[in-house]
Formats: structure tokens, sequence, C-alpha cells
């Protein structure tokens, strides 16, 4: 076996057509006894055989840098992303002649959102750890994945503007930090625990509406003539008509807890916004919300149950914000989008002291807090024996549909079960069934951190007629690849079906769904439909994820024949495609 890697006490001067000039002069320091922080150097060798595998690190080489990692956590009795005593690593590259215009170092690798609380309580200098934080967050993008310095230069030199300072050395350690509850930002990055305990403040607060019922649709079943069985779990019955107040209390909990003085967010239909100023007003925060103005204008009754909730709501995109003017210049008589709001309610957050910014889908930490939606259905399920067949969630942002089938995932993950998902999104905004795979802006604005998953691009705004919710660019990043990775699939439909559909459920189950759930219905009515014609008794459960009695313009455009179906061609799409960040491993 090739030796590709060697610390810095394995080599000397000698060695500069292996180990580069920079390594090999490290090693001869090394062995006359200089006081050199310990380090190993990768090859030149490894180099070109990456470059003979097609850019790839080849499996021999990835354990040898794995191997020597090891060795340099017990050489310095420090380890990657330890909370106690973390290794940090510089990591520069090097050739077998010293040439000009070579690429920077990337100092301070190790360092993460837990690991740098880590280093500013050590160092007693938060102001300066963060600064770390955002400069090795500023390298890594510029070296290795080729995302201009400019960028974080811009947002530096904006949130000097912002906060009438000249020099970086004057932004504080709260300045740097980023825009979300620390412990939010902990469960964002979480990848050791499966289950998070539920403080009891947000058990307490959950006794006022959840469990939330798991009921069998005898009477569509009826209506339908089909043999199959379905049931819906319906997050409607709190205050909000939807599932989102599950991650919405969490949310405030955290921010009160953490001091915080108020929080902003956006909305798109309004189930969010209006969770979101119930549960500060639970916890006594101030609560800003920027709602997609197309639906500000639609549901004016759903904008005043956030106001009589206290929370101050202004239509997106505005002249409030920089950004917002920005948007508002390129696109005159925009009606706004998801990723318009967002931009707007973190530049609203990065202007005031103590507020933070949150959001109510795609995160990580989002999908976590909706869990318990697919870990009482699965309870209830298996109290009676019931083993579902297919498993049916609207998609938007990914929020409930993650939240409701996570405990189902699991099991196909660990192949325990196989289950049918089925993500429903709606035909004019088709993130999974169109969208491409790759790393995007998760806003219009730019201003929020890239993240992998399936995308219609960071530009894209649905149309105008465009009635049913459901409107993000993209799509969670969990929901996304266990799209890519064929666990679960997809499904668009045009918003006449979907208006049908629930009309057709609202006449026998006496409820009034909201336009995002009817999308999981007009799906679950075609599944058994399937049924009635094979003679399947197939199980069906799907998310009612709330109410839709704030949503009745799009019903009355629906009743009186005035909606319209409207699929994008693949020239409407480009545009948004083609702003998605262009940078090597970011190939769609």
């Amino acid at each position: 076996m090739a030796k590709w890697v060697y610390l810095f006490s394995e080599g000397n001067a000698n060695m500069r057509e292996l180990l580069g000039g920079k390594g090999a002069n490290l090693a001869e320091m090394t062995s006359l006894g200089l006081p050199v922080p310990q380090g190993f150097t990768i090859t030149t060798e490894a180099c070109t055989q990456y470059y003979e595998d097609g850019r790839e690190i080849n499996d021999e080489i990835q354990g040898q840098i794995n191997e020597y990692i090891v060795k340099m956590e017990e050489i310095t009795g420090k380890k990657f992303g330890d909370q106690e005593n973390p290794l940090l690593v510089s990591v520069r590259s090097g050739a077998r002649a010293s040439m000009p215009g070579m690429m920077d170092t990337i100092l301070n690798l190790g360092l993460n959102e837990t690991v740098v609380n880590v280093i500013a309580e050590k160092s007693g200098n938060a102001r300066w750890a963060w600064d770390c934080y955002r400069r090795f967050i500023q390298m890594y993008s510029d070296v290795v994945m080729e995302v201009g310095k400019k960028y974080f230069e811009e947002l530096i030199d904006k949130m000097k503007a912002d906060r009438g300072v000249q020099q970086d050395v004057d932004l504080t350690a709260d300045d740097l930090k980023a825009v979300f509850c620390d412990e939010l930002i902990a469960q964002e990055l979480d990848e050791t625990n499966a289950y998070i305990p539920i403080p009891e403040e947000i058990v307490d607060f959950y006794k006022m509406y959840r469990p939330s019922p798991l009921v069998r649709a005898y009477c569509l079943e009826k209506k339908l003539q089909t043999p199959a069985k379905i049931y819906y779990k319906f997050e409607g019955n709190n205050t909000s008509g939807s599932h989102k107040l599950n991650s919405a209390i969490a949310q405030a909990y955290y921010a009160k807890k953490q001091g915080l003085k108020g929080v902003t967010t956006e909305t798109g239909a309004g189930q969010w916004g209006t969770a979101l100023s119930m549960a500060c007003s639970y916890f006594g925060l101030d609560c800003q919300v920027y709602m997609v103005k197309v639906s500000y204008e639609q549901k004016p009754f759903r904008r005043e149950v956030m106001r009589t909730y206290g929370a101050k709501v202004t239509p997106s995109p505005s002249t409030t914000t920089e950004v917002g003017k920005k948007i508002l210049a390129e696109h005159p008589g925009t009606t706004g989008s998801l990723g318009c709001a967002i931009s707007e309610a973190v530049e609203a957050e990065s202007r005031q002291e103590g507020y933070r910014y949150v959001l109510g889908s795609v995160l990580n930490q989002v999908l976590l807090h909706q869990t318990v939606i697919g870990l009482e259905t699965k309870a209830a399920l298996e109290k009676y024996d019931i083993v579902p067949d297919i498993i049916i969630g609207c998609a938007g942002g990914g929020s409930n549909l993650g939240g409701l089938i996570s405990p189902f995932a699991g099991e196909m993950l660990r192949g325990e079960h196989d289950y049918q998902i089925i993500a429903v999104e709606p035909a004019s905004c088709p993130s999974l069934t169109r969208g491409v795979f790759a790393y995007d802006f998760c806003d219009t604005g730019k201003v929020c951190p890239l993240a992998k998953m399936y995308t219609l691009g960071s530009g894209f705004i649905p149309s105008a007629n465009h009635a049913g919710g459901l409107r993000y660019h993209g799509m969670s990043p969990v929901v996304s690849q266990l799209y890519h990775d064929g666990i679960i699939e997809a499904r668009s439909v045009e918003q006449t079906s979907v208006f049908e559909a629930a009309e057709q459920f609202a006449r026998v189950e006496g409820i009034l769904p909201a336009p995002e759930s009817s999308h999981a219905i007009r799906v679950a009515i075609d599944e058994a439909l399937k049924c009635k014609e094979t003679g399947e008794e197939k199980t069906i459960v799907f998310g009612l994820t709330g109410t839709g009695y704030f949503d009745m313009v799009a019903y009355e455009k629906f009743n009186n024949g005035e909606m319209t179906d409207y699929i994008p061609t693949d020239e409407d799409l480009k545009p948004g495609f083609d702003g998605i960040p262009k940078f090597p491993g970011n190939e769609f």
C-alpha cells in the first residue's frame, strides 16, 4: 500500500518532491527541535492521484487521512468537535516549488456552532471566538467552495453601516453570532442524539391541544365506495388552525430562555405567522412578521389574527428593508414569495439588538419539533394494530411532511419495514418533481446560508394565481435527501383538482381543509380510487395540516369558476436555475 500521508516528524528537507516545499521545511524544522505545532502533510502524489481519479479522493487516501487525524488527536490530546478540549487545525496547500498566487490558508478547521461557544468560554473572549469562526467560514467558502470573499465583505460592511461603526473590531460578539437562537442552532447541527427531550414548559403548552386526533374517514370511504381504509392526522384543533404551533411554541420558548426581546419571521399563507404570534404572546415576546404580499392581500382575516396576538405584520416585499427595495426595483409589481419574506425578516433581525430570526419550515430543528405528529400517529396506529401501506403529506418547505413521516422513514432506513410515502406539491411550484438537487440560497436576497436541497432557484417566484400555499422555492434538506435516495416519492397536482378534492372532503367529513392540506387529500382520494379498481384493502394515512376558514377568497374563486391552473414551462423555470450558485461540486 502506498504511503500518502506523513507526520511532520516523519519527513525532512530532502523530501521536497514528495512533501512539497512547505511540508519538507516543516518536517526539517521539526527534526531540528524547533517548536513547530504538530501536523501532517498529504503528499504531492496524493494530489496527482486525486486528478487521475476524476477529482475524487479515493478510499485508500481518505483512510490514511482519517488515520492521521486520529494520530493528531492523540499527539495533541484534543479531539475534533469535543466540547471540553476541541482540536482546531489550519490547512494550506503546498507545491514542490513555491509559486506566487497560491491559495490562502484555511484557519480554525474544527470550529462549528457548538465548538465556538467552547472556545469563547475557555478564552474569555467571545468576540474573538466568533470572529475566528466568521473568518473560517469566509476562508473555506472562498478557497474550497469558490464563493468569493466579496459576498462576505459586503455583509460585514452592511452590518458595520447598520451598527454605525467603521472597523471590523468595533463589531461585538452578538453582531458576529448567527441569526438563530443558540439552542436552536445546537438542535440544527445535532448529529448524535436521536431524541431530544421536550422541556416541561413546552409540554405544558402542548397539553392544550395535544395529542391531536387520528381520525378514520368512514364517510369519505363510503362516498368513494372504496375498500381502502383512510385515516387522517388532524392538526387544525388549535387557535392557529395548523401544525405550525408545534414548532412556534418551541422556538418562542428558546428565544425567551435566551433573554431575547423578540423575533422576526416570514409567513406565506399565514399559518406560521399566526402560530408564532400566538406563541410570542404566550411568552411575552415581540413578534414581527413579513407576510407574502399576495397572501397579505387575499387573507386579511389571517393578518388580523396575527395582529390580535400583538404581532406587527408587513407585506413583503416592502420598502422597510434594503433587500425589499432591491427586489421591488428588480421586479416591479411582484406579489412576493417566501424567499423574499425570509430575506426581509433576516435583515430586520440584524438591525435590532436582542432579536433573532426564526423560520417555520425547511430547517432540521423545525422538522425535529414536528416529529411529534409522526410519533403520535405511529403510537395511535400501533395501539390498534394498524399498519399503514401508504403515507401522504403535502410538501412546501417540508415541515409537516417531515414530521409526519420521520418515524416511518426511520423504519425504512433501518430495514425494519417498507411503506409507500408520497410527498404532494403544487404543479405551479414543483421543487421536488422539477427542481434540481443542489446547494442554493434559502432566500431571494441571498443573505442566508446555502442548503443542499431540491430547488427551483432562490429567485423563483410562483405565479400570482397560485392560491394553495406551499410556495417555497426549495425543500427541506432532510426531505430532499430522502427523495434523492428513493425513500419517498413525489407528485405534483394542479390547484383546481386540489380544491375539488377539498370540497369533496368537506362535504362528507365536516372539516373545511386548508388548501395546503388539500394537496394530500387529492392524492389520498386518488389512491383510494385505485384500490376501488383493484379491490385492494390498503390502509392510507395522510396529514390534515390545518383548516381553511381564512382561505375563503381562494374557495370563492374556485366556486365561481374563476380559478385556473398554471404550470410553469421549462423557460419559466430557467431564470431560477441560472441563479443557483456555480462552484465545483454544485453541478446539476
